[in-house]
């Protein structure tokens, strides 16, 4: 006589194995999102829409750090709210908040209820109809550089498996968004890496962390390239 599984306990193992293959899924469509992004807005458009196959939210935001002004500056949203003053182009330097303590602490957090927050940038958040916040850190090499951050507009939208999942995509994306925010260090009107300054920068070890970029700098046709070589 064979066993049969409890139907409740067949439903269960199913369910897992959907999400599973949803995830294996996304993470697929992420990485040709990074493969073929044209722009960090493109890039995060096409990741935003892959995160709401998997994770219900109402808005999305990402932030980069910018040294020159020593702020958070948000390069990009999905979703509409004309209203919203979190526009590309917005500084959160002088906010503190979730998100910023995201970036500082490179640690994703989730705010079930803006309710009972106290920071500045979140009451706006909150203002504009979004109770629930999820931020994760954008890590590369370790180090944050950014972060990716949805909204809710229902208390209790996110928990810690959506933070995982957020967290998760976005990680197949960051180096992609670095590469299109790099500039050569000598001539800024041009997004190509030189070779010859990024490599007196640092020499060899900064050429190798480079390689990839200054491969890509090459398909472009580099600084300057004429028919024989490169001035």
């Amino acid at each position: 006589m064979h066993d049969v599984p409890l139907r409740g306990t067949a439903n269960i193992a199913m369910t897992r194995s959907s999400r599973l293959a949803s995830r294996y899924t996304a993470l697929l469509a992420i990485n040709e999102v990074a493969r073929t992004a044209s722009t960090i807005e493109d890039a995060f458009r096409r990741t935003c829409r892959v995160l709401k196959q998997l994770v219900f939210y109402d808005r999305a935001a990402l932030a980069l750090y910018d040294a020159a002004h020593n702020a958070m500056i948000i390069k990009a949203v999905y979703g509409s709210n004309k209203r919203s003053v979190f526009q590309p182009g917005y500084k959160l330097s002088k906010i503190p908040g979730r998100s910023t303590w995201t970036f500082q602490h490179e640690t994703a957090r989730v705010s079930r209820d803006l309710t009972k927050e106290n920071f500045k940038s979140e009451k706006q958040v909150l203002d504009e109809g979004y109770p629930s916040l999820c931020s994760v850190p954008l890590l590369a090499r370790g180090k944050s550089v950014g972060f990716i951050a949805i909204f809710g507009a229902q208390k209790g939208q996110f928990s810690a498996r959506e933070a995982e999942l957020v967290q998760e995509l976005s990680n197949q994306i960051t180096m992609a968004i670095l590469l299109m925010t790099q500039s050569c260090p000598t001539h800024p009107d041009t997004k190509l890496l030189c070779p010859k300054c990024i490599g007196a920068k640092g020499g060899k070890a900064t050429v190798s962390k480079w390689r990839q970029a200054l491969a890509e700098w090459g398909k472009e046709g580099g600084r300057g390239h004429k028919k024989g070589g490169i001035n």
